[in-house]
């Protein structure tokens, strides 16, 4: 009998304690904006919450969403393979990768207030004399960042995946009640 009573002790708190997802994957939404000038055949897929776009004639992007207690997006770029006799300049793929995330979170707040500081740190751990398939993560503000290349089908890849941890916790100040402002 005892040992039944811990049991439902031990499996009740653990039930009780188990929180609804922060980010529940009905409230994702797409990332780039239809109106924008720098992608064309845009796709969202509502279901699987993957977004699709066209780079150009040869590069294209493919961005999933997950959440629940982490927002996780995942970035994977894919770029035509360079010919083997093109020396390509210091960083060229970590900085081909922040051009165009410049462009998808274009005229995004958000994005303005890390941007620069993802950009030096993308920067920071890649180096060109190790060639190809480099992985590395840092953090920058409340984000982590991962980043890594592959080449798949003749084609580069680079990744970029970003996690955001969601606080559900918010902070009331004594006075006035602050207005409720939707994420």
């Amino acid at each position: 009998m005892h040992w039944f009573l811990s049991f439902l002790l031990v499996f009740g708190s653990q039930a009780f304690c188990q929180t609804e997802c922060k980010l529940p994957k009905e409230k994702l939404r797409p990332i780039i904006q239809n109106s924008s000038p720098y992608f064309y055949r845009l796709t969202w897929d509502d279901k699987t919450k993957i977004e699709t776009a066209q780079l150009d004639e040869e590069s294209e992007l493919k961005i999933t969403q997950s959440g629940c207690d982490r927002h996780h997006t995942a970035f994977v770029f894919r770029f035509p393979l360079p010919d083997s006799s093109i020396a390509l300049p210091e960083g060229f793929w970590p900085s081909l990768a922040f051009v165009w995330m410049d462009r998808v979170y274009d005229n995004q707040l958000g994005w303005q207030l890390y941007r620069q500081d993802f950009r030096k740190q993308l920067l920071r751990f890649y180096s060109s004399e190790t060639g190809m398939g480099q992985t590395y993560n840092f953090p920058v503000l409340e984000k982590n960042f991962f980043y890594y290349e592959t080449v798949n089908q003749g084609k580069v890849e680079v990744h970029v995946e970003v996690v955001r941890y969601l606080y559900n916790e918010r902070v009331r100040r004594p006075g006035v009640e602050e207005e409720e402002y939707p994420e």
